[in-house]
Parts: structure tokens; sequence; C-alpha cells
């Protein structure tokens, strides 16, 4: 975002909507005339947006609008008070220096109570839907105990591959006679199995045969498939004893086995074969819910007080605008204590829902007292924990890693030693205790420094451009607005701000604590 001075910023915005409108803003009369027009309103907020990145100037029009349908709302009572003029310049200045809206997903709402839906998707393979039970929810990956891979003869719980289904291998031993031998592959894996509802894979293995002397079965050198059509055949030698040549047909729609040996020498035959996935009732089912997420709007009040005379001699004796700087102390404010408030609630949150050992890190600024090398490669080393934690918060919410840091300018510091530090804008925009954003490590992460966040906390967090998987929601509803106050020799001028917020995936959170040892 550019940095917009407040004064001429009001000051051009005027000018060009009194031209094209023929209504000045800054008096009571052409504020209503502008906000009954719904063309010349927009007018007037596409020049109050100017300098606004898209994403956050596409924020403030919807708000101005809801602003202004609550202007109307209001028409017979406080509307058309001559200093409301100001409820949208000071949106202008409190919005774009919300530390929040690049730390959490914002969601502008049109009513003071809304209910907020996400679709969440949950995953049952066969047995588990069989029985009503949908246990995986989307994204799913194993739990620890499952991610390594099994090797022959270790215990501990199977991996999970949701998309697999029931892919039960069979092993058959038969006893043969002269004649063909036929077997029905479905039945074996479950008795609720047939060709209405499954079908054999065109997979099908015969992998070892057994002679007509002993049950033990010999592996084949490699194994045997069937072709397309399901018929297969090959020769089989025990050991030089005795040889034979099988032949047979596996039907792969009703899972019929038929097979039969040339010289009588094989009496069984050990297979694999898997149920099909391509037509069947068998296949791992999906099954959509809507979590409902119900998003109530609080109040913020901040008022100022000051007198006519005072706003006529400032202008007068020192060519200060009053009004622009009441635009600029109550909207930093106001935006200052909900950045606070949102930041408080995810420190909170992560230290409350989240496993320490994976979600909290330490990082001592003092080098250790081997260390050869300079406090600015000593500082170097945060990086390797914060790349941890950063793929700690990626298992845990399988969404992605932490992709936005919030700290403090003495954290912030920090970074500024590392040779990738970089800022993506103006370094001083959002004022002295505003914010200010950078990335480090090739865009890796996005900092966002502010005096807000406490001394030795680094907020590591993954940020979705996706709403339906954000972790954190900030929904303004009418960010700024102007309560009623009696037109006196003291006015008193009262900024509204209502909004909402919701926690909604602290697994995406992470902390950096950060220390100083003494002696350094």
């Amino acid at each position: 975002m550019k940095n917009v001075d407040t004064q001429h910023l009001l000051s051009e915005s005027y000018k060009s909507t009194r031209r094209y409108t023929s209504h000045n803003p800054m008096t009571r009369n052409g504020f209503r005339e502008i906000v009954a027009s719904p063309k010349s309103y927009k007018f007037f907020v596409e020049n109050l947006s100017e300098g606004l990145e898209n994403e956050t100037k596409r924020d403030f029009v919807m708000l101005a609008e809801n602003t202004r349908q609550r202007f109307l709302e209001n028409a017979s009572t406080s509307f058309g008070n001559p200093y409301e003029t100001l409820t949208l310049p000071i949106l202008r200045r409190f919005y774009p220096r919300l530390l929040a809206k690049e730390l959490v997903n914002v969601v502008p709402i049109n009513k003071p109570e809304v209910i907020m839906v996400f679709m969440r998707a949950y995953y049952g393979q066969y047995t588990d839907v069989a029985a009503g039970n949908y246990p995986y929810q989307f994204p799913y990956v194993s739990p620890d105990d499952r991610i390594s891979a099994q090797k022959p003869g270790e215990s501990g719980s199977p991996l999970v591959d949701i998309s697999r289904g029931p892919s039960t291998g069979i092993n058959f031993a038969g006893t043969t006679g002269f004649g063909a031998y036929s077997v029905n592959i479905l039945s074996l894996i479950s008795e609720d199995l047939n060709q209405s509802n499954t079908h054999v894979e065109k997979d099908f293995q015969i992998v070892a045969v057994s002679d007509s002397d002993t049950s033990t079965f010999t592996s084949l050198p490699s194994p045997v498939s069937a072709d397309v059509d399901g018929n297969f055949s090959f020769d089989v030698d025990f050991d030089g004893t005795s040889a034979d040549t099988v032949i047979g047909r596996i039907n792969y729609f009703n899972g019929e086995l038929d097979w039969q040996c040339v010289s009588g020498n094989v009496n069984a035959l050990q297979f694999k074969a898997i149920a099909s996935l391509e037509e069947n009732k068998i296949n791992p089912s999906v099954q959509y819910k809507l979590e409902k997420v119900n998003l109530r709007v609080v109040d913020r009040r901040i008022s100022a007080a000051w007198t006519i005379p005072f706003e006529q001699d400032v202008k007068a004796l020192y060519d200060i605008n009053a009004q622009a700087e009441f635009v600029n102390v109550i909207g930093e404010q106001i935006a200052l204590e909900i950045d606070r408030e949102i930041i408080d609630s995810l420190i909170q949150a992560n230290y409350t829902n989240n496993d320490p050992a994976t979600h909290v890190i330490s990082f001592d600024k003092t080098p250790a007292t081997n260390f050869t090398f300079g406090p600015k490669q000593w500082l170097e080393n945060i990086l390797p924990p914060l790349t941890e934690l950063s793929a700690n918060i990626y298992n845990s919410c399988l969404m992605g890693s932490a992709n936005t840091l919030a700290c403090n300018p003495v954290d912030a510091a920090l970074f500024e030693n590392l040779n990738d530090f970089r800022y993506d804008g103006n370094s001083v925009e959002g004022g002295e205790a505003g914010y200010r954003s950078a990335t480090v490590q090739g865009g890796k992460w996005k900092i966002l420094t502010s005096s807000i966040v406490p001394a030795g906390k680094i907020i590591a967090k993954y940020r979705s451009a996706d709403l339906q998987r954000a972790a954190f929601v900030y929904a303004p509803y009418v960010p700024a607005l102007l309560t009623p106050y009696p037109l006196a020799e003291n006015p008193s001028l009262t900024i509204l701000s209502r909004y909402a917020t919701k926690l909604l995936r602290p697994e995406a959170i992470g902390i950096v604590e950060v220390e100083k040892s003494a002696g350094v």
C-alpha cells in the first residue's frame, strides 16, 4: 500500500467528488445527497480507496457499502450530522492499518449476527461405511504410529490409505483331481460380496503352487498374471522331480476361478486377488457435513471531545486540519486495539490447544560460549528451529507450513540481520504504532512488525488464501461509524467499531519464544 497523507487524500477526494457529483461531501446536505445516490457514493468511495492494494480495496469498498446501508437505516435520527461526514475517511485510515488483515482471514459481514458455513469432508472405508462411520476428516494423513512403513514381522497398526479400500490379498489352497477345479474368489473375501456389488481387479496373480505329494507351497520364479480376458497358463518344475503345465481362467466379473493341470502333479494354487473399485459398493465413500459457526459482533467505542473555537484556531494559527487529525488518531487507535485482541487470542489459543513440544520453540539471542563467530552469524541460527516449527504446523493442520510471522520490532531485529531480509513495501507504512511488513527466506515467511505484539513472542501462522481453510477469522460489520452526539459548544465525537472474531483451527498457530541470557 502506498503511504498516503490523510489530509491530502481527504482534500483531493472531496474536490474530485464535488466536481463529479456537484455535491460537497464535507457538508451535511451534500453528504446526504451523495449517500442517497449509489453512483455518487461509489465514486466517493473509489476516490478514498486510492493507493490501496487489490484485496484491501475490495474489502474497503464492501465495508463502505455496509456503512452506507447503516446511514440509510438511521436517516431519521442521526444521519446528516455534520461530523458524520468523517466516517468514511476514518474507515480509510482505520482499515488499511490493521495488522489483522495480513495475519488472519478477513470476512466482511453485512449483519450483526451471521452463520458462517464451512463444508467438511469425512471419509470411510468399506467396513467403516457399512457401520455408518466416517472416521477420517479431509485432509487425512495416518497418525504417527502409522507413518513408517511396516516391515515384515513388525507389529503395530497398518497404514491407512483411504482411497485404496479393502484391497485384501487372498491365499487359497485346494486339492485337484484329474478334472477342473473351481472356486469363487469374491466369497472368500466376504460373504457379502458377489458379482452384483464388486468384481476382481485385473491384476490377479498366481504366486505359488503345491505338488501332489505335499501341502507346502513353492513360490514361482515370478508371479504369473492373467491376461486382459482372465486367461493364464504356465509351466512348473518341482526341483526336477516332476513337472506340469497349469491352464486356467479368472472371471473378473463374477469372481470364478477355474483351472486344471495337464499331468496332475499340481494340487493347489496360491494367488493374490484384489476386489475392484470400479463399479461397486465397497469403494471408500466421502460424506460432506456443514459446520456452522456463529459470528456475533461486539462493539468498541472511542470518544474525542473538542470545541468549535479550538478547531477554528488551530486551522487559522497553525494550518492544522483538526478533523483530519481526529481521523488519524481515533482510526489508528481502534485498529491497534482490535489487532491487540486478535494477537492475544492467537497466542492464548496456541498455549491452550497445541502441544508445546511441537508448537513452541525457544531461541536465545545470546551466542553460545563456544560460538566462535560474531553475533550476526549467531542470529542466523533462528532459521533451523523456525523451519522445524513451520513444518510441525504443516503436520498438524495438514494444509501448509507457517507462512506469516508477527513480531515486536525488538524481535524483528533478529530477521533484519539475515542476508535475505527484504522489505516488501514502505518501511514506515502503518505509523509509529502500526505495522510494517517484510519477507525472509526468499518470501517463505511474510514478517509483520508491530509494537502491539508482545516482545519475546513471535507468532508463526499458516494463513490460507481459501476461506474454507481459515485458521482465524476477523469479520468486520461496520468497522467505523460515528454514534449520535449533541451539537453543542463542546461536541463529542464517538467512534463505534462493530466486528466479530472466531478461532477455527488452532493447530495452524505456533510461537517462537525469544530470550536473551545475561552477560551479553
